[in-house]
């Protein structure tokens, strides 16, 4: 037997009951615990390691959040102040709308699993559920608005999404939250609700329509919350960590 032989033994656990030869197992288990070492904290030379500052994260994603939605509440103003000058006509194909943003989501979530991969053996029952309430969700918005509820009076009423989200989460999702999670919910809801109440005071008549629309859209909103906190508790059991573009695709 070389040295070499020797070496090998002697690191992973060889004896005389295997006659000079490498216990594989063990080999094995040496191979896997320097595989989970060899990662973004333990990475003794900084490879794989992403070195982002936590806050830039923080303020790039908050920032985009913002941007985003303040760009498509926009949009959709636009779209629904819209009036044909020749017929007076104004825009009402809610579900029209919201065929064309489901489409850009799975396309964006397409592009997004092709450049970070695909993520495999997911729980596809519970992403359907979560699916089918967030489309709804969406699509009783559109109507609450086509229906004429005015802008600013659905602004005000989706500040308050969170509390309902919260409420799914804690009702079917089995989450738990602190005291302070509580109050950042009530300082987001009331700053938000400020911002809106001031430009609600148009004057602009409301239908029940619209209200029951944005009403079914709120609960909507609870129990896709819901949904997905359990959806995900499931995929963590299956060793699965769902990535936002799955979330875009199904």
């Amino acid at each position: 037997m070389t040295q070499a032989s020797n070496d090998l033994e002697s690191k992973f656990g060889g004896g005389e009951e295997h006659v000079g030869l490498i216990d594989y197992e063990q080999a094995t288990k040496k191979v896997s615990q320097f595989s989970v070492e060899w990662d973004g904290k333990n990475d003794p030379i900084g490879r794989g390691r992403d070195r982002t500052p936590a806050a830039l994260k923080l303020i790039f994603g908050v920032g985009g959040i913002y941007a985003a939605f303040l760009y498509y509440g926009s949009l959709m103003e636009d779209v629904f102040n819209y009036q044909n000058k020749s017929t007076g006509e104004k825009f009402t194909m809610a579900w029209f709308l919201q065929t064309l943003e489901a489409a850009a989501n799975v396309f964006v979530g397409i592009v997004g699993m092709r450049l970070t991969g695909w993520t495999r053996n997911l729980p596809k029952k519970m992403f359907a559920m979560t699916g089918l309430t967030q489309v709804t969700s969406k699509a009783c918005t559109t109507l609450a608005l086509a229906n004429g509820l005015s802008f600013p009076v659905a602004t005000l009423a989706k500040s308050g999404k969170m509390a309902p989200v919260m409420l799914g989460s804690l009702l079917l999702g089995g989450a738990k939250y602190g005291f302070r999670d509580y109050l950042q919910v009530v300082a987001i809801i009331g700053g938000t609700a400020i911002v809106s109440m001031d430009k609600s005071k148009s004057g602009t008549a409301n239908s029940i329509a619209g209200v029951f629309f944005i009403i079914v859209s709120l609960i909507c909103d609870g129990l896709t919350g819901g949904v997905q906190k359990r959806l995900k508790a499931e995929a963590a059991e299956m060793g699965k960590a769902p990535k936002s573009y799955d979330f875009m695709f199904w």
